[in-house]
């Protein structure tokens, strides 16, 4: 299915503004479309000021949803079981046994699925409106994503476009897999994600 980005409400929500062309690519889609633009970071200073809104979006920490969000799991990546081991190793003496523990937890399947806890406790804003399409990051970790913004578009069946930047980020274990549609930068990478993540 080609898209066609004319006269569209579009939203995006993305926390990293590092990628230059990237940041090309939202200026020129705001010339032919209205653009709102989310982000848990202030008016990002390498976009100069186009023609969109900036929404500022601050998910609140509770606490307990951190605590369960530290003891639960995402999809299974040799990626993830290295940064493990890395805290395990490199960590003090407290932290160590924390983490070996979540490491054994994850092997054994006790984890909690994070994107469960994200759908319970991160509910989205009232304040939010209709749009035609969502743009989003690939990476589903809160640096990257702002899981309300998503969670809403879900609600309200609004397609979900996902970008994905490099092809390191195909092996992350925190990824978004609630999109209708995957843009990919080479053939290769569009193999690996179907293979990888069906």
């Amino acid at each position: 299915m080609k898209l066609k980005f004319r006269k569209k409400k579009i939203a995006l929500s993305f926390n990293d503004f590092a990628n230059f062309e990237f940041n090309n690519f939202i200026s020129k889609l705001s010339i032919k479309n209205d653009i709102t633009l989310f982000s848990n970071q202030n008016y990002p200073k390498q976009l100069k000021k186009k023609k969109f809104k900036f929404i500022f979006l601050q998910e609140k920490k509770n606490i307990f949803v951190e605590f369960l969000k530290f003891f639960s799991k995402t999809k299974s990546s040799s990626l993830q079981n290295f940064y493990y081991m890395k805290n395990i190793l490199n960590r003090n003496f407290l932290l160590k046994i924390i983490f070996f523990v979540k490491y054994i937890f994850n092997r054994l399947g006790f984890l909690i699925d994070i994107n469960l806890i994200r759908k319970i406790f991160l509910n989205y804003n009232k304040n939010f409106i209709n749009f035609d399409y969502l743009i989003t990051d690939f990476r589903y970790n809160e640096i990257y994503t702002n899981h309300s913004i998503v969670n809403f578009c879900k609600k309200k069946k609004i397609p979900i476009i996902v970008l994905i930047f490099s092809w390191d980020n195909l092996y992350s274990a925190d990824v978004n897999l609630d999109g209708d549609f995957y843009f990919v930068s080479s053939k290769e990478m569009k193999k690996i994600l179907n293979k990888r993540h069906k």
